[in-house]
């Protein structure tokens, strides 16, 4: 049976071994300059993840199905959801121990679209900024957000954070929000297929960049 127009974590993303990672949000903008020497700043276009993922050095046996699902996620359409790959949960609770089996919902998004509230939390967890989480959009799209200010939940399990980059319309109150395994949705933009030394592989790696359908 034909995969999905989008491979889901256990399809794709679990499968790598990664040598190489990164991962960053850089905002789309030009930059002028008035006869005055102001300097002047525009936006070009919503703020998108984007990275690399070098693969480590295997048996032709074990990268022969990941070189396989690269080249299919090359084609137009396909897409892959994604998790940081050197992410372990909050950095004051590395794998979720404390986090246990809470359900986190997202309460409300602010008007500046960069403070949201979670509802769920343990009382006196703690989030802290470089944090990541994600939730779903109305559409079933995974948005992946950085915490810039974290928060400590009050008695009710309540905590307000500013993250990055800005929720975009669509956002659902009451949407599951992952705080252990946060991901994003992606497309493979290019890759580097490596080479082959008798039964080992090297050098595969490629680059991703976030998808918003």
């Amino acid at each position: 049976m034909a995969l999905p127009a989008n491979l889901n974590l256990s399809q794709f993303s679990n499968k790598l071994r990664v040598t190489g990672f990164t991962l960053h949000c850089p905002t789309p903008k030009a930059i002028s300059r008035t006869g005055g020497g102001e300097v002047l700043q525009a936006r070009l276009g919503p703020s998108l993840w984007q990275g690399e993922c070098q693969l480590s050095f295997s048996p032709q046996v074990k990268t022969a199905g990941i070189r396989a699902l690269i080249d299919l996620l090359l084609d137009p359409g396909q897409t892959f959801n994604f998790s940081p790959v050197d992410y372990y949960g909050p950095a004051a609770d590395l794998g979720g121990v404390a986090l246990g089996s809470a359900s986190v919902t997202l309460s409300a998004v602010a008007s500046n679209n960069r403070d949201l509230t979670l509802a769920g939390l343990p009382s006196g967890y703690v989030l802290s900024p470089d944090d990541l989480l994600s939730f779903t959009h109305s559409g079933g799209i995974p948005a992946l957000h950085r915490l810039v200010v974290g928060a400590t939940a009050n008695g009710s399990g309540v905590a307000t954070v500013e993250v990055w980059p800005r929720v975009r319309p669509g956002w659902a109150a009451g949407a599951a929000v992952q705080l252990k395994t946060p991901f994003l949705r992606a497309i493979m933009l290019e890759r580097e297929p490596g080479s082959s030394a008798r039964i080992m592989h090297s050098g595969i790696s490629f680059n991703f960049l976030q998808s918003l359908r």
